[in-house]
């Protein structure tokens, strides 16, 4: 399975360190990723709102899986851009937040 990860964050990091423990993976790119993603996945330099560059990707490179992990791109609607699995789904990314008085009780 080929993986893209979009993010930039520790939060991506910890995903992709999780997602390489399986062996159905065979190989994870992360955009734009840092550093500490280079060391466990192919970076690739596209920032995580430029959505038609991240599909031409996915289409190019045989992504099966995309996982979202910044909220700006969630809430921008860049799941419905895919035409493939993604992680999380839009229906997890609109859940509506609880209010602080629903909070309190």
């Amino acid at each position: 399975m080929n993986i893209l990860v979009i993010g930039r964050g520790g939060r991506e990091h910890a995903i992709i360190w999780a997602l390489k423990r399986s062996e159905k993976v065979r190989r994870i790119y992360c955009a734009p990723g840092n550093a500490g993603t280079a060391q466990l996945a192919e970076n690739v330099d596209i920032g995580e709102m430029e959505f038609g560059r991240l599909v031409q990707f996915a289409k190019d490179t045989a992504i099966d899986l995309v996982v979202v992990g910044p909220d700006d791109p969630l809430a921008a609607g860049i799941v419905d851009e895919f035409e493939l699995r993604t992680f999380p789904s839009m229906a997890r990314a609109r859940m509506p937040r609880r209010s602080k008085a629903a909070k309190s009780s």
